[in-house]
């Protein structure tokens, strides 16, 4: 059917990310010059697959061409097995994404399994043999009689979304500890934007449970804070009021960190003069740029081992794309032309 009718996204439709900047504007333009070829999927008055077409259309002033979905008996399939199926092949998700999309799909298997069970019993109680158990494809000889429930749904949700069973055993221990714990939800909203891995947040969500609250608190403060991997070190010193003086002291060591990063940032930006020695004049060009992207390198190199917070990793690596940009530009006026890589390192 063909409609201009506003609709709302279906819930479980949210799971799965908007196309934005570029790759939205090759959607736009290709159903403008070819039309949309495949329609808009509605399930209970809402969109549950095709938003991005849908929104396509809508700035194109096209009438929407789209189809009604229900579930089949058939088949078993439920509305979030139809997106998992139309989607999981079709888009360039990250794996934290597509292990949010399984914890939704596990808790739907769990949930059926239980009822399962539970019409199982009323049937033994009755009287009606028990129906042989089915060994799921991938568990095999002697492992059959140890098979843990949960583990083979973990199996099966690993298999339907395209991840290892570890991504979606960490992704529920991720998920159960985000729900006492903030911190660990803002990571894994982080995660799931391909800012950081899912190892990385299962290895915080690991280490802030077993944190003394003292040192917890001081996890979960506004920059500058202590690193995940600085509280389990801390952690272990057995007095409070030592972990107390060792926080004060970071956060000093921090505070005089991020001050030195936004100078540099100043003086690359040209906000402040530098001293004639921070660029030798009399130097090779490209051995200029080789010396300060080095710096920077070492400042990065230095962030890693000594736990600079998220925001001076983030104003080292502004810091090294403005020198990058800056000194390109000094050696197109000297008519020389720089190098792609620098130090080996890819600045591009």
């Amino acid at each position: 059917m063909s409609t201009t009718k506003t609709y709302l996204f279906h819930e479980l439709s949210s799971y799965l990310p908007l196309l934005e900047g570029e790759e939205f504007d090759d959607l736009v333009e290709d159903i403008k010059e070819h039309g949309q070829i495949e329609p808009v999927t509605i399930y209970e008055g809402k969109i549950l697959d095709g938003r991005n077409r849908y929104r396509a259309c809508k700035i194109l002033k096209r009438d929407l061409i789209a189809k009604e979905w229900k579930p089949s008996k058939a088949t078993g399939s439920t509305p979030l097995q139809y997106v998992i199926s139309e989607n999981i092949m079709r888009r360039h998700l990250i794996p934290a994404q597509k292990v949010e999309i399984g914890m939704l799909l596990y808790d739907e298997i769990e949930k059926q399994v239980k009822k399962e069970a539970l019409k199982k019993r009323s049937e033994t109680q009755k009287g009606i043999p028990k129906k042989e158990r089915v060994v799921p494809k991938g568990i095999k000889g002697s492992e059959e009689h140890k098979i843990d429930r949960e583990s083979t749904t973990a199996y099966k949700v690993a298999q339907k979304v395209k991840v290892s069973r570890s991504s979606i055993d960490r992704g529920k221990k991720i998920k159960a500890v985000a729900k006492t714990e903030p911190i660990i939800a803002k990571e894994w909203e982080k995660a799931k934007k391909g800012d950081i891995g899912i190892t990385e947040v299962y290895e915080k969500a690991q280490i802030i449970e077993k944190l003394p609250e003292d040192v917890k608190k001081e996890v979960v403060k506004e920059e500058p804070k202590i690193t995940f991997k600085e509280a389990k070190v801390i952690a272990e010193i057995p007095s409070v009021e030592l972990r107390k003086k060792e926080i004060a002291e970071r956060v000093i060591v921090k505070k005089r960190q991020e001050s030195e990063i936004k100078k540099k940032i100043d003086i690359a930006e040209g906000k402040i003069i530098p001293k004639e020695k921070f660029f030798d004049k009399d130097a090779n060009k490209l051995d200029s740029i080789k010396s300060v992207c080095q710096r920077a390198m070492n400042e990065l190199t230095f962030a890693g081992l000594e736990g600079y917070g998220d925001f001076a990793r983030k104003e080292c690596i502004k810091m090294m794309k403005i020198l990058f940009e800056h000194l390109r530009k000094e050696l197109k006026k000297a008519g020389e032309v720089a190098p792609r890589k620098v130090i080996d390192v890819d600045v591009d």
